[in-house]
């Protein structure tokens, strides 16, 4: 169900408005989890856009519903993409 409030809520204004609280709460969890990453500048924009995507519905949807990770995987994958946002990764 949480797909399709998910999908919905840019398009649909009654959808938006019920999904609002619960997107803003998602949004102090981002803030939260990078305040203690002590990141600024463009590093820190790219950890906000990656905690961000760690967080999201449609990325553990896409994880394990369409990919078939287990959930230990996927929170594997994005710890090392979180960390790699807020460090920088070698190429």
């Amino acid at each position: 169900m949480m797909v399709n409030v998910v999908r919905d809520a840019p398009v649909h204004p009654l959808t938006r408005e019920l999904a609002e609280p619960y997107l803003q709460h998602w949004e102090r969890m981002r803030d939260v989890l990078a305040a203690g990453w002590g990141t600024r500048g463009r590093r820190r924009e790219i950890l906000l856009a990656a905690i961000a995507h760690a967080l999201d519905f449609q990325t553990w949807h896409s994880l394990v519903r369409q990919r078939g990770l287990d959930d230990e995987q996927a929170v594997e994958l994005m710890a090392c993409a979180v960390g790699c946002a807020a460090h920088g990764c070698k190429r």
